[in-house]
């Protein structure tokens, strides 16, 4: 069984957190940045007329 100590714990999670952070941080910015540009398309399409659905009537 392997026991890992406090010290060995830390330096695992310091060393996980300096090669993944910058990845995990553009991840989620990009996903939040995905959100609201598509709850800003979503809402442009609401307020928009919908002059298109005239011209199939």
């Amino acid at each position: 069984m392997l026991r890992v100590g406090f010290f060995e714990a830390v330096v695992i999670v310091s060393v996980t957190a300096i090669l993944f952070g910058p990845w995990i941080v553009a991840k989620v910015r990009r996903a939040i940045a995905g959100g609201v540009e598509g709850y800003k398309e979503a809402r442009r399409a609401l307020d928009e007329p919908a002059d298109a659905d005239k011209d199939e009537v």
